[in-house]
């Protein structure tokens, strides 16, 4: 064993040294360059990190400009991972983000999104086709005041609102609404209204009862 009492100091990394290499096949390499910092691992094993004290958490920071520390990214001892920013995915090429319940323990995917506290917050996703001229972008999510959900064209919830759901289960579409089958207003019963068509007529089909009545249009 060795101790130090002072710091052990490495020059810049160059071909002729300032690299600290751990494993007999030189497996982890610390090192600075010059420019940037360094952790590579090499050859044998994969990459571990780990933290081994009982509710310890392993915690990124990075510093701005200012020299403000921010707590990017931590890995709870709970195995919940929080980011503290934005999340970007870009790979280039098709990027997904999947969230997968088929585990040993049979939990649901889901994808959670929860707005302030305060009256007024939403939580909801916005959606861009990529297209940099004429392209359309698109919301969906929730509004806490009015507790309801929309469906909208924008970048922002509230613009454009196309589909829109109250407290109350009522809907509101601001278009056409089109089918390609029937629409019908319940499950199937008394009280059941079904619009569709037959051959060439529009047809609303009302059952109050017995016997049901049908109205054709032509």
């Amino acid at each position: 064993n060795a101790t130090f009492a002072g710091h052990v100091v490495l020059p810049d990394a160059s071909g002729s040294g300032g690299v600290l290499k751990l494993g007999a096949s030189e497996d982890i390499q610390i090192y600075h360059d010059g420019s940037n910092s360094y952790l590579d691992h090499l050859n044998t094993g994969d990459l571990k990190i780990r933290s081994l004290k009982h509710g310890g958490d392993i915690v990124f920071h990075t510093e701005a400009s200012d020299g403000t520390q921010h707590s990017i990214l931590t890995l709870a001892s709970d195995s919940s991972a929080t980011f503290a920013g934005n999340i970007t995915a870009d790979s280039g090429g098709t990027t997904s983000l999947t969230i997968d319940g088929n585990n040993s323990s049979g939990d649901d995917g889901r994808l959670y999104l929860k707005g302030h506290t305060s009256s007024a917050s939403r939580a909801y996703i916005y959606f861009n086709n990529g297209v940099s001229s004429g392209g359309q972008d698109w919301y969906a999510g929730a509004l806490r005041g009015s507790n309801s959900f929309a469906i909208g064209r924008g970048d922002d919830y509230g613009t454009n609102t196309d589909f829109y759901i109250n407290s109350s289960g009522n809907a509101t579409f601001s278009g056409e609404v089109k089918s390609v089958t029937n629409i019908t207003s319940n499950s199937g019963g008394v009280g059941k209204v079904s619009l569709g068509t037959s051959g060439n007529h529009a047809v609303i089909d009302m059952n109050n009862g017995t016997p049901a009545h049908t109205v054709r249009i032509h």
